[in-house]
This record gives C-alpha cells, sequence and structure tokens, in this order.
C-alpha cells in the first residue's frame, strides 16, 4: 500500500501491468519496445538511430539541426516555412507559387504552359522569345532590333521618325505627307495622282514621257536637240542667240524690221497680215 524500492537490478519474467502512471528516471530496452495507445512526452526525446513509423506522423513542431531525408513524397497541408535556401536536385512540380519577394533563378526558366505576368517584367539581359501574341499593347521604350523578318498583318503607326536601311513594297505604298529622301532613289515605277514636288533638280539618265501638259515657272535649258513631233505654241518672245534653220514655209502674220542680213535665201515667201507685207523674201 505504499512506495516500492528496488536498490538494485529487477527482474520481470512476465507481463507488468500497472493501473496508473509510471515514472522512469531513465529506460533502456534491450529488445522491441511495443506501445498500444499513445506515446506523450512532456520533455526532449533522443533517438540515436532510426526510427520506424507505419503511420501518420503528427508533429506540432519539428527541427532538424543536422540533415533531414525524406525517402518518399512530402505532403504539406498547410502552409510550409523555408527560412533558408532550399535545394532541389530533381524537378520541382509546384501547382501555383506566390513569391512576396524577389525570386532568383541562376540558370534557364522553362515553362511548358501558360505563364501570366499581372505586372512588370524586367530583364536584363537578351529575351529570345519563339513567338510571341500580344492581346494588348506593347510598348517598347529603346530600340528594337530583329535579326529576321518581321510580319505586321495590319497598321504599323509610328509617331517618330523611321530609319530604314532598305524596303521592298510588294504591293502598293501609301504615303498621306511627304517624303524625303536623302540619298538615291532607284523606282521601278512611279504612278502619282495628285502634285508632286521637287525642291531640287531632277536628273533623268534615260526618256522621260509626258501625257499631258508641262508647266515650267522658271527657266528651261536644254543642252540638246529638242525634237518636238506636233506643233509648237509660244504665247511670248522667241529669242534665238544663232542662226536659224527652216526646212519648210516661213508664215508671220505681223512684222516691224524688214531689215534682212545676208539676203541668201531661196524662194521663201514672205506671209504678213499687215497692209503691203505680202511678197517673197530675196
Amino acid at each position: 500500500n505504499a512506495g516500492f524500492s528496488v536498490a538494485s537490478d529487477a527482474s520481470f519474467n512476465n507481463d507488468v501491468l500497472v493501473a496508473g502512471i509510471t515514472k522512469i528516471a531513465s529506460l533502456i530496452a534491450d529488445g522491441d519496445v511495443s506501445l498500444n495507445a499513445g506515446l506523450s512526452l512532456a520533455g526532449d526525446a533522443s533517438f540515436n538511430n532510426d526510427i520506424y513509423v507505419a503511420g501518420i506522423t503528427k508533429v506540432a513542431s519539428m527541427i532538424a539541426s543536422g540533415d533531414a531525408s525524406l525517402n518518399a513524397g512530402l505532403s504539406v497541408a498547410s502552409d510550409a516555412s523555408f527560412n533558408n535556401d532550399l535545394y532541389v536536385a530533381g524537378i520541382t512540380k509546384i501547382a501555383s507559387m506566390i513569391a512576396s519577394g524577389d525570386s532568383s533563378l541562376n540558370a534557364g526558366l522553362t515553362v511548358a504552359s501558360d505563364a501570366s505576368f499581372n505586372n512588370d517584367v524586367y530583364v536584363a539581359g537578351i529575351t529570345k522569345i519563339a513567338s510571341m501574341i500580344a492581346s494588348g499593347d506593347a510598348s517598347l521604350n529603346a530600340g528594337l532590333s530583329l535579326a529576321g523578318d518581321a510580319s505586321f498583318n495590319n497598321d504599323m503607326y509610328v509617331a517618330g521618325i523611321t530609319k530604314i536601311a532598305s524596303m521592298i513594297a510588294s504591293g502598293d505604298a501609301s504615303l498621306n505627307a511627304a517624303l524625303r529622301v536623302a540619298g538615291d532613289s532607284i523606282l521601278q515605277g512611279v504612278i502619282v495622282n495628285s502634285d508632286t514636288s521637287l525642291n531640287a533638280g531632277l536628273s533623268v539618265a534615260s526618256d522621260a514621257s509626258f501625257n499631258n501638259n508641262i508647266y515650267v515657272g522658271g527657266k528651261a535649258t536644254i543642252d540638246n536637240i529638242l525634237y518636238v513631233s506636233g506643233d509648237a505654241s509660244f504665247n511670248g518672245n522667241v529669242v534665238i542667240n544663232k542662226d536659224l534653220t527652216i526646212e519648210g514655209n516661213l508664215y508671220v502674220e505681223q512684222y516691224s524690221n524688214q531689215n534682212i542680213v545676208n539676203t541668201t535665201t531661196t524662194d521663201y515667201t514672205l506671209i504678213g497680215s499687215a497692209a503691203n507685207t505680202v511678197g517673197t523674201v530675196f
């Protein structure tokens, strides 16, 4: 009915049933220990070798001072906090990841499906994209360099200056404002439906055909022969600094000076509309 004290070893060759609490200062089991109910430890527990758990292990808090090895999957029903680095030797599959701070990837990032960025994306180096579709506006605050072809299936608006080393238009090209070319322009064919203004010289290496009138506001200088297949009308004075050769008749409606130098002629008839001006020039 009172305490039981054993000063030395005690041997129990069969079961020991304890109805109340058993307090043991130190317990060493040479064989297996089976606990058919729960095990509660008020203090620290030290396992100097492996621990095998056949069922579920629920741990309120676990701190591993050394490496922790999990040979199978790790399922976390709630939040998991890693206060230091996390190293993964294989593939990491994450259904959803939210990083409240910066995320650093020291190697490549491969995304098998869609990737959504709800805010800005900053890339310090070169970004290589096999294909990019922008459902909204795309803003490039610096230069855009394309090593290959670029296809624009709709309109392209440029607010500033566009510099093009070479341009080939397979279809029509429409310029609603001025076109300025600092160097040479080679055009296979040009059709202009409105006025064309050239503020400097126009050089034509081959024939030029004008199917309608041509107006010249200043002087027109022709360095070689001028051939006119039809009539030529001069509504003002005509000044000829050298000889005038006429292979047909010369008809004069009016003249005011009959002085003729070198009167060697070949029966050219001078016809005038003024009085006494009809006759033959000799």
